[in-house]
């Protein structure tokens, strides 16, 4: 009887770890994307990027009314979740 060795099977995903919206997920983004503030919604789904909450958004067919700027604290907190990686705050 032969012998195999073991074999590892590796899966290109283009998009990366992508995680299914839950019910309450959505509902967060139902109830708060047209009028909250864009940190509001980050800080409510830490798990989403702010394009996923647009794609999410986009959905349901919701368009905003707040046009804000993420502010400096906010950067270094989203964009730098590894120390000693530069961000744009960095440039701020």
């Amino acid at each position: 009887m032969p012998t195999w060795q073991n074999e590892a099977l590796f899966i290109f995903r283009c998009h990366g770890n992508r995680n299914q919206w839950t019910e309450e997920q959505r509902a967060i983004v139902r109830e708060h994307y047209v009028e909250s503030e864009r940190e509001v919604l980050l800080e409510a789904l830490p798990d989403k990027s702010w394009g996923a909450i647009k794609k999410e958004a986009a959905k349901f067919g919701l368009i905003r009314k707040v046009k804000t700027t993420l502010k400096t604290e906010t950067l270094k907190l989203f964009l730098c979740p590894y120390s000693g990686v530069r961000c744009l705050a960095d440039y701020c």
